[in-house]
């Protein structure tokens, strides 16, 4: 998470996308369950960051939503 979040600070999204794509998990839902439960201080930001680069509508969606759900505590 450390390193998304850097790469989100210098607004590489082809580089964010890139780093969603290479996940060990998988699947995008398995990989952001593992996200919320991680507990970072800066996963809302990133999980937003994601959700504005990346080019799949019903995967930036599901991000947004997973970002939501951190932001809220759900």
């Amino acid at each position: 998470m450390d390193t998304a979040a850097a790469v989100a600070d210098h607004g590489e999204a082809p580089l964010l996308v890139r780093h969603l794509e290479s996940a060990v998990q998988p699947t995008v839902p398995a990989l952001l369950t593992e996200v919320r439960a991680v507990g970072h201080p800066r996963t809302v930001q990133v999980l937003v960051a994601l959700a504005a680069a990346h080019p799949d509508p019903a995967l930036a969606k599901a991000v947004r939503r997973a970002a939501f759900q951190v932001h809220t505590g759900g």
